[in-house]
């Protein structure tokens, strides 16, 4: 499954209802296994093709020396990668509300400081 098909699917769920659904999801930085996933709002599960896709485009821009920042679907949800420490990358996944990329990466850094 292709992820903009998955987040085509997600326009039934709580994604469309809610602007507070997300998805959360913790990689290490240079082999991208996942270290947890976490959702909020009535959200399906990741599947891992999308895992591995969130973390494939990163890794390709870094290979490239391109820093991805964030990117917006045409599927309306908004993308935000951070890395921490070259170690552990946070990858955040929300329905596109137009708020600052400010608040993306603040949030990322609140979520890594909890760790």
């Amino acid at each position: 499954m292709q992820f903009t098909e998955f987040l085509k699917k997600l326009d039934a769920c709580a994604w469309g209802q809610s602007n507070m659904a997300s998805y959360l999801v913790a990689l290490t930085a240079e082999g991208g296994i996942p270290l947890f996933t976490r959702t909020k709002g009535d959200l399906p599960q990741l599947p891992f093709p999308v895992l591995g896709s969130l973390n494939g485009v990163h890794m390709f821009a870094r290979n490239q020396n391109v820093q991805l920042v964030n990117t917006i679907t045409q599927g309306d949800a908004k993308i935000v990668w951070k890395m921490f420490h070259n170690s552990v990358m946070l990858i955040l996944v929300t329905s596109n509300d137009d708020s600052s990329d400010i608040h993306a990466l603040s949030l990322l850094d609140l979520m890594f400081n909890s760790l």
